[in-house]
C-alpha cells in the first residue's frame, strides 16, 4: 500500500448524502453480483461509488465478458445512485476515497474460503479511517475496530442487513475513536514497514 492512502483533503466539504465505496475489477465473475444489486437497490438514497473496470478495454488483467457480466454491468450503468468511475490513478484514488464515509467489499464466500485473505484494498480502506462492511474472511475476522463482518462462510445472505444496521448507525462505527485506530493500524502496516519486520526475522534467523 502506498503512502499516499494515507493523506487527506484540505477545506474539502463532504457531500451530506452518505456515499460508499467499492473498488476493484468490475468484471470479475467472482463478485457476489446478486447481493452487491440487492444492497444497492434496497439503499437508493445512499451513493455507490464504483472504482475500477467496467469493460474489457479498461482492464489489465482477466474478466468476464460473457452475457450475464455484461448485464451486470448495464444495471449498474442505468442505477440511479450508482457512480462508475472507472480505473484512477492511485493519488487521484486516494483523493477521492476522502468523500466516502463506508466502504464495502462483497465477494462470493461459496467454495472460495480464502477470497479476500490478502486483498491490499482492504487496508487502503483502513487508512482513510472510516467503517468497511465485509463478506467474512479471517484475516479480519476477530477485528470489528477495523472491518465491520458478515460471519457467514458459507454465503452473504445476512450482508444486506449488516449493511443497514452500520449505515443506520454510521456516527457510532465513524468516531474519531475508531478513526484514528484504523489510520494507526494501516500506519503500522505499510509495505516499507512489513519489509523491516521480515528482514528482522531473517537477520535474527542466521543469527541463530
Amino acid at each position: 500500500m502506498k503512502d499516499i492512502f494515507l493523506t487527506t483533503k484540505s477545506n474539502h466539504l463532504v457531500s451530506p448524502k452518505i456515499k460508499v465505496g467499492f473498488s476493484g475489477n468490475l468484471l470479475r465473475k467472482d463478485i457476489d453480483r446478486d447481493i452487491l444489486l440487492t444492497i444497492i437497490n434496497q439503499n437508493p438514497n445512499i451513493e455507490f461509488n464504483c472504482w475500477g473496470s467496467y469493460n474489457i478495454q479498461q482492464s489489465n488483467i482477466s474478466g468476464g465478458t460473457d452475457e450475464a457480466t455484461k448485464q451486470f454491468i448495464r444495471n449498474l450503468r442505468t442505477t440511479p445512485n450508482v457512480v462508475l468511475h472507472g480505473v484512477k490513478t492511485t493519488e487521484n484514488l486516494a483523493l477521492d476515497y476522502q468523500d466516502i464515509q463506508a466502504f464495502l467489499i462483497c465477494y462470493k464466500v461459496v467454495n472460495n474460503p480464502l477470497i479476500g485473505e490478502n486483498y491490499h484494498k482492504t487496508l487502503e480502506f483502513i487508512s482513510t479511517g472510516k467503517v468497511i462492511i465485509s463478506h467474512t474472511f479471517s484475516s479480519y475476522k476477530n477485528k470489528p475496530n477495523l472491518v465491520q463482518m458478515n460471519n457467514n462462510a458459507i454465503n452473504n445472505n445476512d450482508l444486506p442487513n449488516l449493511f443497514q444496521q452500520v449505515i443506520e448507525q454510521i456516527e457510532k462505527y465513524n468516531t474519531e475513536e475508531l478513526n484514528i485506530i484504523r489510520k494507526k493500524f494501516a500506519k503500522d502496516n505499510l509495505y516499507q514497514k512489513q519489509i523491516d519486520r521480515i528482514e528482522s526475522i531473517l537477520l535474527l534467523s542466521n543469527v541463530e
